[in-house]
């Protein structure tokens, strides 16, 4: 461990960026399983994000709570700076175009990967950055409560169907957000 990752910290944020890589991977996979309806694609990201963060609950934390773990951090600001921020840009840009897509009424077929995404061309539509950033928070919102979800549907059977009404309520209220900005 300490030949090729210098530290057990060093073999967590190894590990860090290859949860993240996979996490980006698996919700773009949801959204190309999706049906060809931008509400459907939009749904099937925020529902992907949900059920990663079910599944890696100690991994969600160490990536959106990064201040928490100094030493993993400092690593990733070191070593995978770089490839941290182009996946984050890339899942951010994925879910701007989804956004505009809802809003639109239309499905893009993005083609960009990581270190490719036309940022100029997305940072122009301050309006679907906004609502982006928005819809981002209520999934990370959302994917903190998913996270220990699990634990207390053991305890409290209701807890579970509580959840996906809210859910399902919050998606659809962001949808609706959306498409109240096609009068702009």
């Amino acid at each position: 461990m300490n030949h090729h990752f210098g530290s057990w910290d060093g073999l967590l944020a190894a590990a860090t960026v290859e949860t993240y890589r996979g996490y980006v991977a698996s919700t773009w996979e949801a959204v190309l399983s999706a049906s060809r309806d931008p509400e459907a694609r939009l749904t099937a990201l925020i529902r992907a994000q949900l059920e990663h963060a079910q599944k890696m609950s100690g991994w969600s934390a160490v990536i959106n709570y990064p201040g928490s773990f100094e030493g993993i951090s400092a690593i990733l600001q070191s070593e995978h700076q770089e490839e941290m921020s182009q996946l984050l840009e890339l899942n951010l840009a994925r879910l701007g175009q989804l956004t505009i897509d809802v809003r639109e009424n239309s499905v893009t077929d993005i083609t960009y990967g990581v270190g490719e995404v036309p940022r100029e061309v997305l940072m122009k539509d301050q309006r679907a950055v906004a609502r982006s950033t928005i819809v981002g928070w209520a999934a990370l919102g959302m994917s903190v409560w998913a996270s220990s979800a699990a634990a207390r549907a053991q305890d409290f059977p209701e807890a579970q169907e509580m959840f996906e009404q809210i859910v399902g309520f919050a998606i659809a209220e962001a949808i609706e957000g959306i498409k109240r900005d096609r009068a702009f």
